[in-house]
């Protein structure tokens, strides 16, 4: 859900460098030291508001974690942003601890609570990142730059956190662009969901695939640019949950 944008300035490439290779030395420290696991990345929370995460340090040293969440919503321009906010009411969500020690080989639980309440035929969702700390983290808190002092571990370490009791609903809608040779796909339902890959068919039914996956949160659209050495009768794309299993498929006519 993140886009990425590539600059060709030399003081913004000279700058991404040294981030690299600071974080490159900061990960093969923590890495001979300790290792995280995480037990849940997908929490459900519908009827029961509380649930919990189990984080297993099975490293030889003392795992020092600090947390974070966001809030997935969506702009005007129908794009996928992440809000964060340190007051639990305001950000919907409330986790203790957000600051964790795991000893070797032992399992901390984090508890993860909401206060979205009423929330109809609609869900909220929330992600949790863990950020493994090279020192303790009152040193950290004392230190220049805390940049060096942490690494955030990445998607295969994140949990999302979906709340809401009514039914997961996959529904999309496509609109194709003449103008732009384009279709956007909207996610119309109350699902995250994954679309790809896509086909660009004849009216016979005959299709070429492109292997062009993406995953929108309820509200998000995205916009396909039809490639224009294909057919373009019809789009067909195939629509799945969270785990990429396939729920349906959405399918326009073009011409």
């Amino acid at each position: 859900m993140k886009q990425r944008y590539l600059s060709t300035a030399a003081t913004w490439l000279d700058a991404i460098k040294k981030n690299v290779l600071i974080g490159l030395c900061i990960i093969s420290g923590i890495n001979a030291q300790a290792r995280l696991h995480v037990g849940t990345k997908y929490l459900k929370l519908d009827d029961k508001p509380v649930g919990y995460v189990e984080l297993w340090n099975s490293g030889s040293q003392t795992m020092y974690i600090a947390i974070d969440a966001y809030r997935y919503t969506v702009d005007d321009q129908l794009k996928s942003k992440q809000f964060r906010s340190r007051n639990p009411k305001e950000l919907g969500l409330l986790y203790t601890p957000s600051k964790v020690v795991i000893k070797p080989g032992k399992k901390k639980r984090l508890r993860v609570a909401t206060f979205d309440k009423n929330l109809g035929n609609q869900h909220a969702y929330y992600r949790l990142t863990y950020n493994v700390l090279a020192k303790p983290h009152d040193e950290i808190a004392k230190g220049e730059n805390a940049l060096q002092g942490s690494i955030r571990i990445g998607l295969l370490h994140e949990t999302l956190v979906d709340v809401g009791k009514s039914a997961l609903n996959y529904k999309t809608t496509a609109t194709y662009n003449s103008a732009e040779k384009s279709v956007q796909v909207l996610n119309k339902g109350n699902a995250i969901i994954t679309i790809g890959p896509f086909r660009q068919c004849k009216s016979n039914g005959q299709c070429q695939i492109n292997s062009l996956f993406t995953s929108l949160v309820p509200g998000q659209a995205f916009t396909y640019r039809l490639n224009q050495d294909q057919p373009q009768n019809k789009l067909v794309y195939d629509v799945g949950n969270y785990f990429g299993t396939v729920q349906r498929q959405g399918q326009l006519k073009i011409k």
